[in-house]
């Protein structure tokens, strides 16, 4: 595709946005040209049963010319319409508006069905129109007369699709499988429904070169669309998320996905390839798939260790790769690291009864909740819980004391903890194919200061990452082995951090943090005996060894 077409795509995009959150109606009632009756909310006109509210700054009608007292601009134009009922019978009319570069436009009856008069830009929403204020009739409009903006992206009669229960019993081959049920296609923001704050987001997304870090994804979504309200939750997958049939997501996918907006979310084929064709010439075939159908999420498989009396450790396989560590501004030295080995990571936090199970007690603040993880845990007694969990299960340990230290020994097959370059790779939560982000600030990822009520949380109640792994974000802090140290500017391969120090590195945030700290090259630090009721931690072990 070539640029030029792109970044036609980009620009049109661009052009129209704003409003999101409610993208409200504005509704009024015209008495002999005076200003509109003052309401606080009118009737969604797409879900009659219930109202939207009216942002401030109420519109005015003055005989043919009605007066928003707001302008619309950038993306509110994608599914937007100018409505106008309560009108006697048999009565039409056209409208003009002049943008802010002064070009005239005229808006007429639109293809999508209505009760009353809905007016378009080419007879599908206010595409290429925004920005604007003011609106002038063909004729004047009738004594109450009720104008509306109606956005089409805020129908509330969308269900988001229910989870599906999925398998968790134990096979006798070690190994859980997990489904977690449905999202919709094309739905980053995972709300159930594909609407602008979509838009941006795959936008942004292939825009970032399709890279993982969700904060750089909103950051390049904003730029797009500033009224962004969606957080991305899942990244798109050509396997499902390809509506042309081409092999990925690209530019004609988002041509067509706007289409469909446009035309009423509705999945008529040779439509939105007239549309789309019309917004992204470059676009060639008719679309096989539509927005917003139901998509079966990926499932997980679990390696599962028995540590006796019933109780279990699940364990999740974490491929070997390479990945952008740390970023310009929280880390300083961005660096490309290399993991030329694969490892298993605990799908959870240790749990307080996994704890307790091979240490004898689990010594928490929030101490009773055997499901919850455990805290109160120095980096010292994390290091003696993976050390005795090899032991009890018949492997060599990694770590040898050394006076007041420990050395890690690489190449022994027990648990450990993760290094720091480990524990971000993964917190990323899959180079390819990624459905789930690694995000917190919907609530749906983490619990944190906003949603945790000041307490941590039994582990696994929230959405998995990528590669099916729980809570990286919120609920506890996650010691890593490495000491803490500034970071090198050349690439690396499996590194282990400072060879010394006097503080080992702290990830992934906790309850009692807000959403700033929760970003996967977020690091901070701890004495190896510090405790806390919101420091804790999780287990890995080398994919391959003996």
């Amino acid at each position: 595709m070539k640029n030029s077409h792109f970044n036609r795509v980009l620009i049109s995009i661009s052009c129209f946005l704003i409003l999101a959150g409610v993208m409200a109606m504005l509704g009024c009632n015209s008495r002999g040209g005076g200003p509109a009756t003052v309401q606080n909310s009118v009737q969604n006109p797409l879900d009659p049963g219930s109202t939207v509210p009216l942002p401030s700054g109420e519109p005015i009608i003055n005989g043919n010319v009605v007066d928003f007292g707001k302008t619309f601009s950038g993306f509110d134009s994608v599914g937007m319409q100018i409505r106008l009922s309560n009108l006697p019978d048999g009565f039409n009319a056209t409208a003009k508006v002049k943008t802010a570069a002064g070009v005239e436009k005229t808006l007429a009856k639109a293809s999508v069905p209505f009760d009353g008069l809905a007016l378009a830009y080419n007879g599908a929403d206010l595409f290429d129109v925004a920005s604007f204020s003011t609106i002038e009739f063909s004729r004047v409009l009738p004594a109450g007369a009720k104008v509306e903006m109606v956005d089409m992206n805020a129908v509330t009669g969308e269900a988001k699709p229910t989870p599906a229960v999925g398998a968790s019993g134990i096979s006798t081959a070690g190994v859980r499988a997990s489904m977690y049920g449905f999202r919709r296609r094309l739905d980053m923001s995972g709300d159930g429904k594909v609407d602008t704050n979509d838009l941006a987001l795959i936008l942004g997304w292939i825009q970032i070169g399709r890279g993982i870090d969700t904060t750089i994804l909103k950051l390049r979504a904003r730029e797009i669309y500033p009224s962004l309200s969606g957080n991305p939750l899942f990244f798109p997958t050509a396997a499902e998320d390809d509506l042309d049939g081409s092999g990925a997501i690209d530019t004609t996918d988002v041509a067509m996905t706007m289409a469909w907006i446009q035309i009423g979310k509705i999945g008529n084929a040779s439509l939105i390839f007239s549309r789309a064709k019309e917004i992204y010439p470059s676009v060639a075939v008719t679309p096989t798939r539509f927005p917003a159908d139901p998509v079966s999420m990926v499932g997980f498989t679990y390696t599962q260790v028995d540590l006796g009396g019933g109780v279990l450790m699940d364990f999740s396989l974490i491929p070997s790769g390479s990945f952008n560590m740390g970023t310009l501004a929280l880390t300083g030295n961005p660096h490309t690291v290399t993991l030329t080995k694969g490892f298993y990571m605990g799908a959870t936090e240790v749990t307080q009864r996994q704890y307790a199970r091979v240490l004898g007690d689990a010594p928490s603040g929030f101490a009773g909740f055997s499901e919850r993880p455990v805290e109160q845990v120095s980096w010292d007694d994390a290091i003696r819980f993976c050390n005795r969990m090899s032991e009890m299960t018949g492997l060599t340990s990694c770590y040898i004391a050394s006076g007041t230290d420990f050395i890690f020994d690489a190449d022994a097959g027990g648990y450990r903890l993760p290094t720091e370059a480990e524990w971000e790779y993964a917190c990323q939560g899959a180079a390819t194919g990624t459905i789930f982000a690694p995000l917190a600030e919907t609530g749906d990822g983490a619990w944190y200061s906003v949603n945790s009520g000041g307490a941590t949380h039994d582990v696994a109640q929230k959405l998995p990452n990528g590669y099916g792994v729980y809570d990286m974000f919120g609920n506890v802090w996650e010691w890593c082995w490495d000491w803490y140290g500034t970071y090198p500017t050349s690439p690396q391969t499996n590194p282990v951090g400072s060879s010394g120090g006097t503080y080992r590195v702290v990830r992934g945030g906790s309850w009692s943090n807000d959403a700033t700290l929760l970003v996967s090259a977020y690091r901070v630090i701890g004495g190896p005996a510090s405790r806390g009721g919101y420091i804790g931690f999780r287990v890995v072990r080398s994919a391959g060894t003996p």
